[in-house]
């Protein structure tokens, strides 16, 4: 019996886990300030992306939209999808992150066209 209960635990879990998930903007996890075990509470995050994402904080300073987790290595776009509404980015006066995908765009489609353009002479 004790292994049946096991068994229905596990599958709890996973389904828990791949469920949509509704939480208010005070229960997000706040990436500038959370902890490495505050992270790993996210779906799909272990110990090794919790460590990278408070290391880019490190390195770069704090997040100004959650949309910058899509430069973590080895995060599908997927699993990100189910993270990004139960993270949260504290501090005032921060851009849009619309603008800054439109501005990351931009700068592709220059790059792409400037490339295109050598290409053809």
């Amino acid at each position: 019996m004790k292994r049946t209960l096991t068994t229905t635990a596990t599958w709890l879990i996973v389904l828990s886990a791949s469920a949509p998930v509704m939480v208010s903007a005070s229960e997000r996890i706040d990436l500038n300030a959370a902890t490495v075990e505050q992270l790993v509470e996210l779906p799909h995050i272990g110990p090794v992306h919790a460590k990278r994402i408070v290391a880019m904080r490190e390195r770069n300073g704090p997040f100004r939209c959650v949309e910058e987790l899509r430069a973590l290595p080895r995060l599908p776009e997927k699993y990100l999808q189910e993270i990004l509404p139960l993270v949260k980015v504290s501090g005032a006066n921060r851009p849009d992150c619309k603008a800054l995908e439109r501005a990351r765009r931009r700068g592709e489609d220059a790059a792409g066209a400037s490339s295109e353009a050598s290409g053809s002479i």
